[in-house]
């Protein structure tokens, strides 16, 4: 279980043997596979959280390539409507992806946190252009 507030400060007074016995058992370390004086950090039940984000991941940047050169709208992805352009586009019949956005199947997160995390790593590029900010993929 988790350590109380007493229990950590002893756990500062003993040995970098004994600390890291500790640390295994709560599940927070584990031991490199590949190299015996190694150690992997861990955070117990972060598991699906990682799988959510991979798989928003992989879903963002495949709807993303798979339009005509492997860019589109920022206000299109995240299903936001261009107060300029609303009317327009009511009329004209807009397609659903454009009024609600993408929808992401395989993760909770929302589409808005898969743009900027794959803006902040690089894989999805913002332009901004006459028409609005447009969302590209990044070249290999």
């Amino acid at each position: 279980g988790p350590l109380t507030p007493s229990e950590l400060a002893t756990l500062r007074d003993l040995d970098a043997d004994k600390q890291i016995s500790i640390l295994l058992n709560l599940g927070v370390l584990s031991r490199h596979p590949s190299d015996d004086g190694a150690f992997l950090l861990g955070v117990p039940g972060m598991g699906p959280i990682i799988k959510a984000i991979t798989a928003g991941r992989k879903e963002l940047l495949r709807v993303v390539a798979r339009k005509q050169y492997k860019e589109m709208p920022e206000s299109q992805i995240l299903g936001v409507s261009l107060p300029s352009s609303s009317k327009k586009r009511s009329a004209s019949g807009a397609s659903k992806e454009a009024k609600q956005g993408v929808k992401l199947r395989g993760s909770q997160l929302s589409t808005s946190f898969h743009l900027r995390d794959l803006l902040g790593k690089g894989w999805l590029q913002r332009m901004n252009t006459a028409s609005g900010v447009m969302i590209k993929a990044a070249k290999d």
